[in-house]
Order: structure tokens, then sequence, then C-alpha cells
């Protein structure tokens, strides 16, 4: 279904099935062979498995309708809304500013003809996309989008769906509502007697209506609040309601970030969100699911869709993620999610979902439309397992469909990975920088696990250096987002806990060879080894604790998203595992600490809760957690006992020049005890040097020394100045050479500015040419990442013209 031939998809953005029972999907951008451009939208239909069959053409007779925003079904008739907004240059700035003659709304009784309903955005050309839409209580409602901010978003309704018979609502027109914020009405629902829609704009709002003429907001968190003080806006931050859907009894809001939110390709996004409530009047909303599922990349838009193979049913949500491919995860219960496939469908040019109505069940199968601005857009299916009704005497076997696959004369499969440039950096041993985790194996050795750069440091029981071993780069071993380090002293194994990716347990032998992926698809901020070799995560994609099987294999798990639920976990931070069997749990970022049990029936069931907020335990966190002994926690810097503060841990070592100690660790069993902290023989001295120690006491009270071995500070000149950051770009010169445009400096953080490198074919650097000027009395320039290379004789051209006068 993807290329650039007659009858492809270029970036299919909703389905519907129609009266007729086929399957319609909508597309912008649709490339058609020998036309070489966009022509407009197009509108495809399929019936049962046959041939696909193209029913609308170049945006219905105007190309400007580039995109179909939404379908709709009312009154027997399948209605389309058109997005006309493009960019135009402003020529007293020199900046694009947003431009539209208007959305529109077609309609079509067969599905084949199709007449003119609404144009130029209902009278107002500002509003340049109409879509969504709901049929509510016998009338046909649709919101638009606005292409400029002065003028807010617009919902109209209609009791025949004829042009002549729309009215304009009005919802949001008092000053103080929140409502001029938004740029467009972006989801819409029908939930327990009432329609609710969801806004993009500067914050994501909900707005709910009994009769659709009186809107109430929907959107405030607050359980205290009195229902007159409810505030429209919802989630943390995520710009847009980008999906409503109910599901099991409850309304599910997805928020993202949708391609054409982002004024620039390179702008920040937030992590999606996705929200549930039971009342939707603002005092009962609460997270289903960590911020990106947690994956901070999964920043896009967020789709949903329910979708039964008896006899399971799961709530299913595709987000999407520029910098693996979008995700799909399901979930039964829409609380504990599981990834499905990998990122893009193995394709990560499959960055987003075609919008909020991109997945659709039909004939048994779940159907998720892709953006994907390499290839062409993708339309994938499930592979068809849902059982069909058993005939009385024994019919044909029912034989899935397989999944596409990209073609290799133009997918990924024609080519294969043949070196790999530049290699990451190696510091030199004991460089002690950016250290997050401290495992202690039982015969003294310590492992720390640094997450800048990604490596870990292996000090040998004798106090020597090895080499550093998980260094980011290509290979199963490379770690690229390191949370945790756990040792395994019986089976030989250092287990490593990566949330990059897609998420995955690595496991290396001592010496630091790989030795397996255990996990995948897991995002474990926390991991326990225990003395049978079974593994309790903290994964936060789950927002539960799992208890796996040497192998991965799922043992147990326990807990859920949810802040209000009492045995729900928010911000979970890591886990710890006394001997006896009893399991902690630290969420809320380590503010809170929960204990669980088997009971009778085989359940684990909350036995205990600190709340570590109240003075009592001041100096306690639970962010890094380990079990000393039964009723014995080692809760950041201070010894939790019997439910109690036991000690406060010192972090200055009186009679000695070590100071500062601070990461601890432990291996109970071996009765040893380490920490990380610095040495300074005269903290008097300014000039006196400071190095990182790694420090050995004599038991859990971390105040006595035994001994310590020195490692080096991180310098600003073991940075490696030929790596790329944020490559945005690559030329091959007739020699061999290589450029690569590298736009670190675009996403915010001016942490290196944007430069260009050139590089032999082996990979050897040349030379770096900087595209960031000096600042000037007025202004800085910065260069476009989408700088372009050419060799050749040069050709004649005008000479530019001089700039014009000022008045």
């Amino acid at each position: 279904m993807s290329g650039d031939g007659f009858g492809h998809l270029k970036r299919p953005t909703g389905l519907a099935i129609d009266a007729a029972d086929r399957l319609l999907v909508v597309d912008s951008g649709h490339m058609y062979a020998g036309l070489g451009g966009s022509t407009g939208a197009g509108v495809w239909r399929r019936a049962e498995q046959g041939p696909w069959q193209q029913v609308a053409f170049g945006g219905f007779g105007d190309a400007a309708h580039h995109r179909l925003r939404a379908f709709g079904v009312f009154g027997g008739k399948l209605y389309a809304g058109t997005d006309n907004r493009h960019e135009q240059w402003d020529l007293n700035t020199g900046l694009p500013i947003g431009a539209s003659t208007g959305g529109g709304v077609w309609r079509s009784g067969d599905g084949e003809g199709w007449e003119p309903v609404v144009a130029g955005g209902f009278g107002d050309s500002h509003q340049g996309a109409v879509g969504p839409f709901a049929d509510f209580k016998g009338q046909l409602y649709a919101g638009t989008a606005s292409v400029d901010s002065r003028y807010p978003p617009q919902l109209w309704r209609s009791a025949t769906g004829d042009g002549a018979d729309w009215r304009r609502l009005g919802i949001g027109q008092t000053s103080r509502s929140g409502w001029s914020d938004n740029r467009a009405v972006s989801a819409m629902t029908v939930y327990s007697n009432s329609l609710v829609l969801g806004t993009c704009g500067q914050r994501a709002q909900l707005w709910s209506s009994r009769d659709g003429e009186a809107w109430q907001p929907a959107g405030d968190t607050d359980p205290s609040v009195e229902p007159a003080t409810v505030q429209p806006t919802l989630g943390a931050g995520a710009p847009c309601v980008t999906s409503l859907t109910a599901y099991e009894g409850r309304l599910f809001a997805a928020l993202g970030t949708p391609v054409d939110h982002l004024r620039h390709p390179y702008e920040a996004a937030v992590p999606a969100e996705l929200w549930q409530c039971l009342a939707c009047d603002g005092s009962d909303w609460e997270p289903a699911a960590a911020p990106g599922f947690g994956d901070p990349s999964n920043a896009g838009a967020l789709a949903l869709a329910a979708f039964a193979e008896p006899p399971f049913k799961y709530l299913y949500a595709a987000v999407g993620d520029t910098a693996s491919g979008l995700q799909l995860w399901r979930a039964p219960d829409g609380l504990n999610w599981e990834p499905l496939v990998p990122g893009g469908f193995g394709d990560d040019n499959n960055a987003q979902s075609g919008g909020p109505a991109a997945m659709a069940e039909y004939r048994g199968r779940l159907y998720v439309g892709t953006v994907n601005a390499a290839n062409g857009g993708e339309l994938w299916s499930s592979g068809g397992t849902r059982p069909e009704p058993l005939p009385p005497t024994a019919g044909p076997t029912v034989v899935p469909t397989p999944r596409p696959r990209p073609r290799p004369s133009v997918g990924r499969a024609r080519y294969r990975q043949v070196d790999a440039w530049p290699v990451a950096p190696s510091l030199p041993d004991g460089v002690l920088g950016g250290i997050s985790d401290m495992a202690v194996a039982a015969d003294g050795a310590v492992y720390l696990l640094a997450d800048g750069p990604p490596r870990l440091l292996h000090l040998r029981p004798d106090g020597a250096w090895a080499p550093d071993f998980g260094a980011s780069g290509t290979g199963p071993g490379r770690l690229s987002q390191p949370r945790a380090i756990a040792v395994d002293d019986a089976a030989g194994r250092v287990y490593v806990a990566d949330i990059g990716g897609q998420g995955r347990l690595v496991a290396y032998d001592r010496q630091g060879g790989y030795v397996a992926t255990v996990g995948r698809g897991v995002r474990p901020v926390d991991v326990q080894v225990l003395p049978d070799g079974t593994l309790w995560l903290a994964d936060l994609s789950a927002g539960a604790l799992r208890h796996l099987a040497p192998d991965g294999a799922d043992l147990a798990r326990f807990g859920h998203f949810g802040p209000e639920d009492e045995d729900g976990f928010l911000g979970l931070a890591a886990g710890a595992v006394e001997p006896r069997g009893l399991v902690w749990a630290a969420d809320q970022d380590g503010a809170r600490l929960r204990a669980y049990a088997l009971d009778a029936g085989g359940r684990w069931a909350r036995v205990a809760t600190l709340d570590l907020t109240r003075p009592n335990f001041a100096g306690c966190d639970g962010r890094r957690l380990q079990a000393l002994g039964d009723d014995v926690l080692l809760a950041g810097a201070c010894i939790i006992a019997a439910g109690a503060r036991r000690a406060q841990l010192p972090a200055d070592q009186p009679g000695s020049d070590i100071y500062a100690a601070g990461l601890r660790s432990a291996n109970p069993a071996a009765g040893l005890f380490y920490a990380l902290a610095s040495l300074d023989t005269d903290r008097g001295d300014p000039a006196n040097p400071t190095a990182p120690v790694i420090v050995r006491y004599v038991d859990e009270r971390f105040a006595i020394v035994l001994r310590y071995w020195l490692g080096r500070a991180m310098a600003g000149a073991a940075a490696v100045d030929n790596q790329l950051q944020q490559p945005v770009r690559i030329d091959a010169l007739p020699n061999g050479d290589v450029v690569v445009t590298d736009s670190s400096a675009f996403v915010g953080a001016w942490t290196q500015p944007p430069f260009t490198r050139r590089f032999q074919p082996d990979g050897r650097p040349i030379e770096k040419l900087a595209i960031r000027t000096r600042y000037s009395n007025s202004f800085e320039i910065i260069m476009d990442g989408r700088l372009a290379f050419a060799t050749g004789r040069a050709a004649a051209s005008p000479a530019w013209p001089p700039f014009a006068a000022a008045a």
C-alpha cells in the first residue's frame, strides 16, 4: 500500500466504515505516477479483501484541500472534512505564517459520488480545517481548526447535514473560559449521555455538554475543586487531545503532539499522556499510563482503539516516536500495558499514526495507518486471528493475511551495515563521572553504572580498574539510557536495566562480555537478583513490579498506574526484596514506600505503607532502595528498620579526608558496604586537587572507613570533539569523503554549536565548519541544518539583487 505510484498512500489520516460495510481510507499529500507532486486529498475504498478503489480525487476538485482531516457517518451518509491550511512567507518579517481559504465538508450516499456541503471554513477563511465529527442526539457536530492564533476554533451543529442548516455554537465565547488559547477541536466522542470534545493549543483542554448548548470545562484533575471552578486544561503539558475512546465503562483521553502542531520539525515535544475518568466532571481524572509509556521520545500523536479477539478484548494505543518509529501498545484493562511490535512496525520511518481516526476495526482485524515520510504512508493490520463462527461441517481453513513488508528495492531490506563511525569514545579507566548506580559482588568487585556517556566501570577486588564496557554504539551489548545495575554472583552475570529504544534488560558476564538480552519491551528503572537467579524489575512501562525467570519469562507481576488508587503506582522509582520474600516498592519518585506479601490466595497484597515526606523520615529517599535484611532498608541516606528511621547516614567522615559520600550500595550476604565519595587532603586550599573515591566501610552504618580506591574526575578534556549529537544530513563527495551536518543546537540546549564535519571514507575526521556566527550588535545568524553540498564546474548565475532601501 505504500510507494509513489498510482493508488498508493502517502499519509493516511483516517479510517471509517460506510453504509455498505466498506472500509474507507483517508490520505493526504498523495503522489500520483506521472504528476510528480501533490494534487490534493483522496479517498480509497475496499470491499472485503478485494482491490483498493479510489473514489475521490484531487481534494474534491481543489488541490488546496491537501488533507482529509476526519470522517463522520450521519443520516446514512458519509461526511468528510478537509484541511486547507498551509504556510506562506510574510514579506515584512521573512517568517512563515499560516494561510487558508477555509476548510470544507463533502458527503456521499454511496461512497462514490461526492457533493460539497460546506466551503470556506463555514464562511471564515481562518478556519482552515473541518473535523472531527460526532453524531449526538440526532444532530451532526463538526469542529474546526484555525490557521491563526488570533481566531479560536469553532463548533458547528446541523440537524440534517445540509449546507444551509449549520449553526455555530457558543462554546468558550466568554473571555475567561480559556477557549481563546485553543487552535483546533481535535477529538470528539459521546460518553455517559454527554458529548465530550478535546482541543489542541497551548495546553490540551476537555469540554463536555449534555445538550450541545451549555458547555462545561472537564479537565481539572483536583478532586477537591468545586464544580463551578473546574478548569478545561488536562495533563502535564501535552498540547493536544489526540483521541477520546470509551472502554470498559471509562473514558480514556489521549494527549500528544501531532506533526502539524509543531511549528518546526526540530521543535521539542513533551511525552504523550494517557488519562482515564469515570464521572469525567473534572474531579476524577487519573493517569492510565506513564508519560510516553515510560519513554520520553514517545512524544507524538496518541491514537486509541478498542479491539476484541474473543475471548480477549484490549484497548490499543499507537503513539508517535520520531526517533525510533511509532509504538503499538495494548492493555486488557486500560492500565497494564504491554508493547506489541518493534518501533514503526520494523521501519522507524513510520514515525506517527495518521491521526486520531487512523485506527479502526474491519472484518475482525485492527487497522493502523502510519505517516512515513521516506517511503510513503503505510496501512497495517492485525493477522486476522479472530475466529469466525464454526460451520456445521468442516470448512476452509482461515489463513491470516501476511503483514506487508517494504520491497527490497525501496525498503531497508536491501541494505546491510558495513561499518559505523565515529566510534563511541572510550574514557580513561576509572573516570568517575555521571555515576547513577552501583552494585557490589560477593568477591569485592564493584560495578558502577554511568549514564554520561553510558558505560559500566569495573573495579576489581585487587583495586585495579578493568576496562569499561557497554559503551554507546552499535551491537546488542551497547547501552543507550541505562538506569540500574545488579550482580548475580551464582551465575556470574551483571544485569543492566536500559530504558532507551524499546527498553530491555541486558546481561553481561563478569568481565563485560555480552551474554543475552533477557527482556525486551520493558523499561526497568530498577533491577534486583534473588539467590535463585530470578529477577525483580520496577517496570516503568507497565507501572508494575515484575518477577522474571532468568530467561525473561514472566513469573508474577502486580501494581498499575493511578495515584488515586491506594495500590496504584505513579512515578515508580525502585524496588527491593527482603530475604523472607517481602517486596518493597518506591513510587511518587521515591517519596512513598509500600510493602507487599503473598496472601492465602496467592495474590500480592499490600501490608505496609511509609510516607517518606513526613518529618520523622528526613533524609530518607526511595529513589535508591536496597534490603539489608528482613525489615531493614537502605533508603538513600538513611536506614529504615521496623517501619521507622533508625539512622541518618553521614556524608562526611570525621577524622578523615573523605567527604560528600552519596551513592551507597551493599552486598549484605558478603558483609560488604561501599559508597562513592570525594577525597581532598586540604579542603581549605582551593588549589588542592579533589578526586572521586570508592570507599569501603566496616558495616551498614557507613561511618568507619576500612579503605578506599582513587578514581579520576571527569574533565572537559575527556570529551571527544569528533562525536555527532544530532546529525540531520549526510552528503557524499566524489572523492569518497562524507560531509555530515549536525544540528545539535537546534533542539534547545546550546551544548554544542551546530556544525558540518568532513570525514574520510574510513571515518577519520578532516575538518569542521561551525555554522553559528558570533553575536553582532543586533542578532545572531544560524545557518539552516538542511545544508547541501555539491561539486563540479560553477555555472554563471545572476547577481543578488540589493536590499530595498528603507523609505
